[in-house]
């Protein structure tokens, strides 16, 4: 693992005077919210600016080569590795670095309350590694929680494997779990979070949306008995962090789309579309680029080869840039947050002949390695060995926009479902960040289940998982209302 800081977060750091983390308050969401300012230069005199202070920071988090790559099934090999000296067992190791796996942090401090955003160069957010890096910042000094946390993978299918023992997505992904490749990807996020809270400085903040056209499409159209190529989600949300100058100081989009436009045939280390975007938005604005997913199950890039990235990526970045252009910031936030654990009970892989294969993962050969004919329709129980059954949900308001961090991987209507229902609470915008915190895998709706397909087969909590979800995600937004 290459631990190492990316000058650029020296730099920012140089741009206004450190400040040692500060425990939260407890009580702070009982305040008034503050009246946003105009977007115009704040003044000199400190006694009428406001009190946001926010920090990045990022850190190379790339494995050394051997480490295999975590996403597509078809990257398993015959016959197995068992040189207890290699980093893999039943996929093929990684042979380059085509652009660097990197480990982001952004914490934003207002009104007594802190909040952390990390962003993941990996297939999902496995329950276990977050809650490894959080213990493994605090150990380091910060004042981290994980109800503080925002962690999201990109879903890159060219990042790192090896990190989780869950059996099915050792066989399905991910790889035998390897503790020394984990625990050095644990500890360079862990870094990258006590490197942004020891960095903050004065800043301001702003959120604003868009639509996006273009640049994905529904990979469910011809499975599903309604989807068709365009529908998707076009909802791009983009935040904006300055300095109190008005310099940049950092950006993170949201957005749903699929790592996939590299195939199982690359064996480079890479954060896919999602880090060709974020390369572009920061050769622009010089400052760290984070990104979240949204509801992206069902939502592939129009980008499928290494020679589509480009075009791709600048169609997204020139587009968050335009609407990075025109936020309005404040240097006063009012954070809010709500969040509880909900357990999803049985989990199972229901085998249907409709859904057992993809670009992704072949689930008829998973299925044979856990002992079943994949032939057959029948139901393969998961236990807590195999997939997490309980998963975090979060929610976070920001004045009066408000974050949704979903758990999985939920199809593009049950993002949109979770805006609606959010906004009937007097949110003003609904950010819905997919593979964030926990991951439960797929999530259809009901609709969907039936309709067979992949995405349905991957859905292992039943046919209601994804009522279950966006009750579990609007909850959490009701008790930021009240």
């Amino acid at each position: 693992m290459r631990a190492r800081l990316i000058p650029l977060a020296f730099t920012i750091a140089a741009c206004g005077t450190a400040s040692a983390p500060t425990p939260p308050v407890a009580d702070s969401r009982r305040a008034e919210p503050a009246a946003p300012p105009s977007a115009t230069a704040p003044t000199s005199d400190a006694a009428a600016r406001g009190d946001l202070r926010a920090g990045v920071a990022v850190v190379d988090a790339t494995p050394e080569l051997g480490v295999p790559l975590a996403g597509y099934t078809k990257r398993r090999r015959l016959i197995p590795d068992f040189d207890p000296k290699n980093d893999v067992r039943y996929f093929a190791p990684s042979t380059g670095v085509r652009d660097p796996i990197q480990a982001k942090a952004l914490v934003l401090d207002s009104g007594g309350e802190r909040l952390f955003f990390v962003t993941l160069d990996t297939i999902a957010a496995i329950g276990d590694v977050i809650d490894r890096i959080v213990a493994a910042a605090r150990a380091k000094g910060s004042s981290v929680t994980r109800e503080r946390l925002l962690a999201s993978a990109s879903h890159t299918h060219s990042g790192p494997g090896a990190m989780t023992d869950l059996g099915f997505w050792v066989q399905a992904a991910a790889d035998e779990l390897v503790p020394h490749v984990r625990d050095a990807y644990v500890d360079v996020h862990a870094m990258a979070i006590v490197k942004a809270e020891q960095s903050i400085v004065p800043a301001r903040f702003g959120i604003g949306t868009s639509e996006l056209y273009g640049a994905t499409n529904n990979r469910r159209a011809g499975v599903s008995k309604v989807f068709k190529p365009d529908s998707i989600d076009p909802d791009l949300a983009v935040l904006r962090v300055d300095l109190a100058n008005g310099n940049p100081l950092a950006t993170l989009y949201n957005f749903g789309i699929h790592g996939t436009a590299l195939t199982a045939e690359n064996e480079h280390f890479s954060a896919d579309i999602m880090g060709a975007v974020s390369a572009t938005i920061t050769a622009s604005t010089g400052v760290p680029t984070l990104f979240a997913n949204a509801a992206e199950a069902d939502i592939a890039p129009n980008a499928a080869s290494e020679a589509e990235i480009p075009p791709l990526a600048k169609l997204i970045g020139d587009k968050v840039l335009a609407v990075r252009d025109q936020i309005p910031t404040r240097d006063r936030l009012r954070i809010r947050l709500s969040s509880e654990i909900v357990d999803f009970g049985d989990a199972n892989l229901d085998l249907r002949v409709d859904g057992l294969s993809t670009g992704a993962m072949d689930l008829s050969l998973v299925a044979n390695v856990l002992g079943a004919n994949a032939g057959n329709a029948q139901r393969i129980p998961l236990d807590s060995t195999m997939v997490d059954h309980s998963f975090r949900m979060t929610a976070v308001a920001i004045d009066d926009d408000v974050i949704s961090a979903v758990p999985g991987e939920p199809i593009h209507t049950l993002g949109l479902d979770i805006k609606v229902r959010g906004k009937a609470w007097g949110f003003k915008s609904v950010l819905v960040f997919g593979l964030t915190n926990g991951y439960m895998s797929y999530v259809t709706d009901k609709a969907e289940y039936e309709a067979g397909g992949y995405e349905a087969v991957a859905t292992f909590f039943g046919p209601d998982t994804g009522e279950r979800l966006t009750n579990a995600c609007v909850a959490r937004i009701e008790a930021l209302a009240r």
